[in-house]
């Protein structure tokens, strides 16, 4: 009998892709963002990076629940016999 291992081609790892390149598109509009308001109105650089991390909530919280099912479904492996 022979046994061959099949992998499953998932879209998680596709999924991790597409999760950094949002995080890598707003990134940097959110560091403007928080630069503008915060010289604007006076406030110091923990006031900016905690804007920064507010705008940067969705993208990071995508981000995560990507890596988490990459994770979760990156050990499908299906072993066919004939």
């Amino acid at each position: 009998m022979a046994c061959v291992k099949v992998r499953k081609k998932g879209w998680s790892f596709l999924l991790i892709g597409i999760g950094l390149a949002i995080n890598a598109f707003v990134a940097p509009f959110s560091f403007g963002l928080s630069f503008m308001v915060t010289e604007g109105g006076g406030g110091g650089f923990l006031d900016q990076i905690q804007l920064f991390l507010l705008y940067q909530s969705t993208p990071l919280l995508i981000l995560f629940i990507c890596v988490l099912l990459y994770f979760l479904t990156k050990d499908d492996n299906q072993i066919i016999s004939k």
